[in-house]
């Protein structure tokens, strides 16, 4: 898809360019297309190098634009450049320079309200009785606050997890081989059931999941590029492979938490074998 509209881009500045031999408006529109598709291809080589800032950006289309109406409105322009060059040159410029400035600041705003975290200013209300249960288990309010806004963080990022994981087919595919978001919701849930064990969970909560949903974001943000360069597939290679280690440190995470209930089950299961061994030794044969 995106080789074809590489090429697609190719085929209407060669179009244009034939049909000008007929009539001069098609070579206006090839120039025009020949820029608006550098342009394009520029902003996608940025972006495979993670420098589409929105000052380069900016300058791309400024420039882009000015170029597309100076060969499609000013006809006496290649006359002033040739007799009034510097003065010419002067004029471009600050033309580019202050169409350059509402374009960035538009294309900043934008940046920032796009990366800006999606967060409830406030959280849930907390019931009386779900304070009282966090007081029975000894935690203070600053505790209980600590957890509720940690725990509130959490859910939000496996929200996006979940999203990132969704809309693409490799971390689809991960996580059917290694259940991450699974066990990520399950360890969440098992964290709700034990507020005193909060710094339990400290590796899960404030490093390996925020870690795991910025390689994702990361991983979906690039995959999604319309043309990407070798190194962009490199990135997206090791990106996965860096998920895939994060993933089984989550694994990890869970099974670390939940140790204790099984060492609890070893020990029922254990009581419960010499109770029945016990039993059975008692046990007298009637008939």
């Amino acid at each position: 898809m995106k080789k074809n509209l590489f090429i697609f881009g190719v085929l209407i500045v060669i179009a244009f360019l034939v049909l000008g031999y007929f009539e001069t408006f098609f070579l206006l529109a090839a120039a025009i297309a020949f820029i608006i598709f550098m342009a394009y291809l520029a902003i996608q080589a940025l972006e495979n190098r993670h420098k589409a800032k929105p000052l380069y950006k900016s300058l791309i289309y400024a420039i882009a634009i000015i170029a597309c109406a100076t060969i499609a409105f000013d006809h006496e322009f290649y006359y002033d450049l040739r007799y009034d060059f510097v003065e010419t040159v002067i004029e471009t410029t600050m033309k580019i320079f202050a169409l350059f400035i509402p374009i960035y600041l538009y294309i900043a705003w934008r940046k920032y309200f796009q990366n800006k975290v999606v967060r409830p200013n406030t959280l849930p209300p907390l019931s009386k009785a779900k304070e009282q249960y966090y007081h029975e288990l000894g935690l203070s309010d600053s505790e209980i606050e600590l957890f509720r806004d940690t725990m509130n963080q959490a859910k939000i990022q496996i929200e996006q997890l979940q999203k990132n994981v969704r809309s693409n087919s490799k971390l689809k595919a991960l996580d059917l081989r290694h259940d991450y978001l699974k066990i990520s919701k399950a360890l969440f849930k098992e964290i709700v059931k034990n507020p005193t064990r909060l710094s339990d969970a400290s590796l899960f909560l404030y490093t390996h999941l925020p870690n795991l949903v910025d390689l994702t974001n990361k991983y979906v943000e690039i995959n999604n590029h319309e043309i990407k360069s070798r190194e962009a597939y490199d990135r997206l290679e090791e990106g996965i492979q860096v998920i895939e280690q994060l993933t089984e440190l989550i694994q990890r995470d869970y099974q670390d938490f939940v140790a204790d209930d099984f060492e609890d089950m070893d020990i029922e299961i254990n009581m419960a074998k010499k109770q029945i061994k016990k039993d059975s030794d008692h046990q007298t044969l009637q008939f």
